[in-house]
């Protein structure tokens, strides 16, 4: 066991009055971190911060009770143990944004997995086979405005992909006009011209007639 330390505090100060223990393990993170920093401790992210939280020390505990048992050599469990809800509810939002672009594509997507989404004034709320979170209680990346920034991210990396298609598409394959802009009278076919025989009169070269001969106005008349 790694070292630690156990705090013993009285929750009744010395005048009678009682502490507000309300919303207390936040207000204990907090102070924690600042402890910390105090003493140049490691620090750890808190609870809120997490993107995705583990299971509980019961639940762990109760995986490795269960693994044991299904591993001993009399097999004394015939199942194999089951990741915990939040770990399967982890899996199904991870795998529903992923393949998904809008809250409605991404309510369907959840369905099929067994996973029922409500929207509260606080956040998102799942539950599955009978069993609520709210979406910080898986972690940070299951918050609704995880999701909706998740959602937003995957529209814009559609559209980019769609893009890209449409460029690719244009290069390999020619434009109308260029296909269109030759004379018909230049466009190559495979039929071919009939030969027309030319007669031996065409075929004979005939001379050039010679030039007339011009009078010479130096030469005396004889």
């Amino acid at each position: 066991m790694r070292p630690h330390v156990h705090l013993v505090i009285n929750l009744v100060s010395s005048t009678g009055e009682v502490a507000n223990v309300w919303w207390d393990y936040p207000k204990t993170e907090k102070v924690l971190r600042h402890l910390e920093k105090c003493y140049g401790l490691t620090s750890v992210p808190c609870s809120w911060e997490v993107a995705k939280r583990s299971n509980s020390k019961g639940q762990v505990q109760r995986l490795a009770r269960e693994t044991a048992e299904f591993l001993a050599v009399d097999h004394p469990r015939i199942q194999q143990p089951q990741p915990s809800v939040r770990q399967l509810l982890q899996q199904a939002v991870d795998e529903a944004v992923i393949e998904t672009t809008s809250t409605a594509e991404l309510t369907k997507a959840f369905q099929s997995r067994g996973v029922v989404s409500n929207l509260t004034s606080q956040g998102i709320r799942y539950e599955l086979n009978g069993i609520h979170f709210a979406g910080y209680q898986l972690g940070e990346s299951y918050t609704l405005r995880a999701i909706e920034l998740q959602l937003r991210l995957q529209q814009k990396r559609k559209a980019q992909q769609q893009q890209w298609q449409q460029k690719l598409n244009s290069k390999s394959s020619p434009p109308l006009s260029s296909q269109t802009s030759l004379p018909q009278s230049l466009i190559t076919t495979n039929r071919t011209e009939p030969v027309i025989p030319l007669s031996s009169s065409q075929l004979q070269v005939k001379p050039p007639p010679l030039p007339k001969k011009t009078p010479n106005l130096l030469e005396p008349d004889l």
